[in-house]
């Protein structure tokens, strides 16, 4: 909704609340000829008495409250009229409760400092009609009836002539420029109290039209930044959407290089179990082989000995059989010594390999044990 749109209509508004009151004014105008019309018909009729009264009363302040109907009555009668209308409405009054049929109403006179005589007499006409209406009891026409007895050779100013007097001066006062001053007054004061309320209906409009923009200035306002909030999780959900996208693939791949590598270290366990088993064949055949070679070692260093003692001895038979004949035999002893330090150089040369071997076997073996701890340390883990 635009400020234009609200002017313009605002103002088609007005147009048609004044053509709206125009109209008014000249309904009220017919249908003040119309009762016119009526009253004129009612007066001129040759019986006037006082159920007429009573209809022309119905008919012009029997709508109104207490405060109106006395204030429109006064407007239109004076003290020499309001009497009639009185006695003819308790005329009525006594047809209707038979119990005030010996009953006359009290004497109304003006005291100082009080209400006027006209005053008083309104007030008990708007009593006696609203009786007349069934709005009130007889309880309540108590302060209309005077306590002395009724004099029956009194005159009261009731009669058809007082009363159609009265009506037909009720009737000229409405229709003389008075009345239509007062209608016009009225019709002026309603239309200014329209006015005075269309002003403050559209100025209320215009306020509520401002907060109506402001507030939609707000809430287009909230809307945009709801829609660029919206926005941006958007791009925010489609940025960790491609992160979990590219994050899948990155685990995919992980994945297969880690099936890879698992395969990988399969086979290189395989592998290294098949080398272990080979290094451990070999250094069991190893080990057959040194234990055999220091078998043999054994052996051959035994027969060493025994034969290099046999030949000691024998040779020390010889030298002791020919220690003798030292002359003769120099020669042979120097030859014997040759060849026995021959013999005991050749046996330190072959205990000196035998012990080299031995060593050599021993770090063999500790080899293998070393290799052994090893390769149960990686097969624990």
């Amino acid at each position: 909704m635009s400020t234009s749109s609200n002017t313009t209509d605002l103002t088609a508004n007005h147009e048609d609340i004044q053509a709206n009151d125009d109209l008014f004014a000249d309904e009220i105008e017919d249908q003040y000829n119309i009762n016119n019309i009526n009253l004129k018909q009612s007066i001129t009729d040759s019986q006037v008495n006082d159920d007429d009264m009573y209809r022309i009363i119905q008919t012009k302040f029997g709508q109104l409250d207490r405060y109106n109907f006395k204030s429109e009555l006064l407007q239109n009668t004076d003290t020499d009229d309001l009497k009639p209308i009185r006695s003819s409405l308790f005329e009525l009054t006594k047809k209707k409760e038979h119990v005030l049929l010996e009953s006359r109403l009290i004497e109304r006179t003006h005291r100082e400092n009080g209400p006027s005589i006209d005053e008083k007499l309104s007030d008990d006409i708007y009593t006696l009609f609203n009786f007349l209406e069934g709005n009130l009891t007889s309880n309540e026409l108590k302060p209309l009836i005077s306590r002395g007895r009724r004099n029956t050779n009194a005159h009261f100013d009731t009669g058809e002539n007082s009363v159609h007097e009265v009506l037909n001066k009720m009737t000229n006062r409405e229709t003389s420029t008075q009345g239509n001053s007062y209608i016009l007054a009225t019709l002026l004061e309603i239309k200014q109290s329209f006015n005075e309320n269309l002003k403050t209906l559209n100025d209320k409009i215009e306020t509520i039209t401002e907060k109506f923009e402001c507030e939609m200035k707000r809430l287009l306002n909230v809307v945009h930044d709801k829609d660029r909030q919206i926005y941006s999780l958007k791009t925010e959900l489609y940025d960790e959407k491609e992160k979990v996208t590219h994050l899948r693939s990155e685990i995919k791949l992980q994945s297969q290089d880690l099936k890879d590598q698992e395969d990988k270290i399969r086979t290189s366990d395989e592998q290294r179990q098949n080398v272990f088993n080979k290094i451990i064949n070999r250094l069991e055949s190893i080990d057959g082989k040194c234990k055999t070679l220091g078998k043999n070692t054994m052996s051959y260093s035994e027969a060493l000995n025994r034969s290099a003692d046999e030949n000691i001895q024998t040779q020390t038979k010889s030298a002791n059989s020919e220690l003798d004949n030292h002359q003769s035999l120099h020669y042979e002893n120097n030859s014997i010594n040759s060849a026995k330090r021959d013999h005991v150089y050749n046996q330190e040369n072959t205990m000196t390999k035998t012990i080299m071997y031995i060593h050599t076997h021993d770090q063999i073996r500790w080899t293998d044990r070393f290799l052994q701890n090893r390769f149960n340390k990686y097969k624990h883990k």
